[in-house]
């Protein structure tokens, strides 16, 4: 059975600040890209979410993409979040060498 391949290209940086800020991530699609939704932990231990882009004003933040339609927003949530995934699995992957051994 074929791979289903998503449309989009997902882009994730690490953000190892000590805030609820866990990442940033870019979006890239045939017909626009979208850069800079944060991943975020939450308060309760329940899985990461997900946050479109934002300014800060005041006191709060305004979103400066907004992604109307559910099915959509919801698609790049679950391709986000598991890009986040991989990008932490990936880290932990490349910290896991034999640093007993000289490397000669």
């Amino acid at each position: 059975m074929p791979e289903n391949k998503s449309p989009f290209k997902i882009s994730v940086r690490l953000i190892e600040s000590g805030s609820s800020l866990l990442g940033k991530a870019d979006v890239q699609g045939a017909k626009m890209n979208i850069n800079s939704f944060s991943i975020m932990a939450r308060k309760d231990g329940k899985p990461p979410w997900v946050s479109e882009p934002s300014v800060k004003q005041g006191s709060g933040f305004v979103k400066i993409v907004e992604i109307t339609d559910k099915a959509t927003k919801d698609t790049l949530t679950k391709l986000i979040l598991e890009a986040y995934n991989r990008a932490i699995a990936d880290r932990g992957e490349a910290s896991t060498g034999n640093d007993s051994e000289p490397a000669f």
